[in-house]
């Protein structure tokens, strides 16, 4: 064979074994990205498990009357700035706003005017300054000044990136959930305030909040799961006896309902003073968180918490109750010391002890018992 037929039949060869090369070179990149994509799926598995986030969840925040007179003479950090670091160590920290901030609006018809609340919308920065992320609007003061004073307030709220809910410029407004996103989870907000005084319902035509009527809140806990899939539904009622330390036996009730319907929190207030946590199923329930910045003096009325929950994975793994005291004079939210966080420890249990809520002191924080919850 001539030399030129040797050339060609070595070039051949050549190509045929680059051809086999590239050949066990894509297979082994197949093989490698499956493996890759099968720890990919074990990565995301155990990422679900080992996720986590924290919540502090504290009771009326009040900024009219003594609170805005001591705010705008000493200043946000003289006010909350005691109790902000724990306020806001959380990943999410949540409040009842108890009443509106804007310039706008007329005092409600025929309500006192002690009780008739609506302060400057400077003072929602303060919420701000302090770390809290979402606000229940639904109570009995969310309307003092009617409907143009809610709707600057929720704007505001919206220019300062502070979510709100239970109160809307139109009913289905009012009883859409509040969203958050964070840490690989997501967590829905509705709230409800029952039919007193001010209470205004939002319709059609007119802003206002949502009343507390079960048969609704069960509609929106179905409509809530259903198109939104929360990890978690959190449920803040404005509900119960001023100043009573003793949920009343139908409040217990519509807990319950509102659990076993799919709720997994259950955030009340509007007594004012503390009333016991309970434990149902794989819920957990904290009748009334009382105050935590207001201008009332009575001991009972000056003695809160920050109720602190961490979630691992899809459980709750720690309860915890942060004693905090509002001060006589000036109304400045502080940590309870030594003394004050035990009283405020054994009280909490004593308004337990009907659920059979173990709360132990530990160095001054209470430490709730946790079974099986979600």
């Amino acid at each position: 064979m001539s030399n030129r037929i040797y050339k060609i039949i070595i070039v051949i060869l050549l190509i045929n074994i680059l051809f086999l090369i590239s050949l066990l070179f894509i297979s082994d990149s197949v093989f490698n990205r499956k493996t890759d994509d099968k720890n990919s799926s074990s990565l995301t598995a155990n990422s679900e498990s080992y996720r986590s986030i924290e919540l502090n969840f504290v009771g009326d925040i009040f900024l009219d009357r003594s609170i805005e007179t001591f705010t705008k003479k000493f200043g946000f950090d003289f006010m909350l700035g005691r109790i902000k670091n724990q306020l806001s160590d959380a990943d999410i920290t949540f409040a009842n706003l108890e009443g509106p901030a804007s310039f706008l609006g007329t005092p409600y018809h025929n309500k006192p005017p002690i009780v008739t609340f609506r302060a400057d919308p400077s003072m929602l920065l303060m919420l701000k300054y302090a770390g809290v992320d979402i606000v229940s609007l639904a109570n009995n003061h969310a309307n003092d000044h009617y409907a143009d004073a809610l709707i600057e307030t929720m704007r505001m709220l919206d220019v300062l990136e502070i979510k709100s809910f239970g109160a809307g410029r139109y009913l289905y407004q009012a009883r859409k959930p509040a969203i958050i996103k964070e840490k690989g989870y997501t967590l829905a907000f509705l709230g409800y305030a029952e039919p007193i005084w001010s209470v205004v319902q939002a319709s059609d035509t007119e802003a206002g909040v949502v009343h507390l009527d079960k048969a609704v809140i069960l509609e929106d806990i179905e409509y809530t799961k259903k198109f939104h899939q929360p990890d978690f539904l959190f449920i803040s009622v404005h509900w119960g006896e001023e100043y009573i330390h003793y949920p009343r036996k139908k409040d217990i009730k519509l807990a319950h309902d509102l659990i076993d319907a799919g709720a997994d929190f259950i955030i009340g207030h509007h007594p004012h003073v503390l009333q016991g946590v309970e434990l149902y199923k794989k819920g957990v329930i904290l009748y009334s968180l009382g105050n935590f910045l207001f201008d009332m003096h009575e001991v009972p009325k000056r003695e809160s918490m920050i109720f602190k929950v961490k979630i691992i994975g899809n459980n709750v793994e720690t309860l915890k109750v942060l004693p905090v005291m509002i001060d006589a004079d000036r109304f400045f939210a502080y940590p309870a010391d030594k003394e004050g966080s035990k009283k405020i420890i054994d009280n909490l249990s004593e308004y337990s002890m009907q659920f059979k809520t173990e709360i132990f002191n530990l160095n001054n924080v209470g430490f709730i018992k946790v079974n099986n919850i979600k």
